[in-house]
Parts: C-alpha cells; structure tokens; sequence
C-alpha cells in the first residue's frame, strides 16, 4: 500500500521522479532483504521480519534513493 502510494505520488516533487523513486524502493528492500537473508544464513534465526523489509521499502519509495542513503546514515548516527 504505502509502496504504492510513494510511487505514484513521486511525480510531484520534480527533482525525485518515477525512476529515482523506483531505485529507492529497490534499495530499500534489497538491502534489508539482504541483511536479514545473511543473518539467518549465519545464526540461523530470523533477524528481520518481513514487515521491516517492506517498511524500509516504502521509506526508499517516498524518499528515492539519495535521501534514502542520508536517512539510514543518519538513522545510523542517532543510535
């Protein structure tokens, strides 16, 4: 839903567009998916659920892919 969302209302900020709000939402989950894929590969427990994946997907959708790499860094700092 809210991937969705993120998506289509992408066309109304100029300076994100479809195509970059795409490669956010790409990011979003592939990168997630593969930190808790590489996790439970490793420990052999689940590390992520789906729902974080997806959520973290929807972040990459509404804030495309330049500003999904400064808030995770950010986020990063913060903890």
């Amino acid at each position: 839903g809210g991937t969705v969302l993120g998506l289509i209302t992408s066309w109304a900020v100029p300076e994100i567009g479809i195509i970059n709000s795409l490669i956010g939402a790409a990011l979003g989950f592939g990168v997630f998916f593969g930190f808790a894929w590489l996790y439970e590969h490793f420990t052999g427990r689940c590390g992520l659920g789906g729902g974080d994946v997806k959520l973290l997907m929807m972040l990459g959708a509404f804030l495309c892919s330049n500003l999904f790499f400064f808030y995770h860094s950010t986020f990063q700092l913060s903890v």
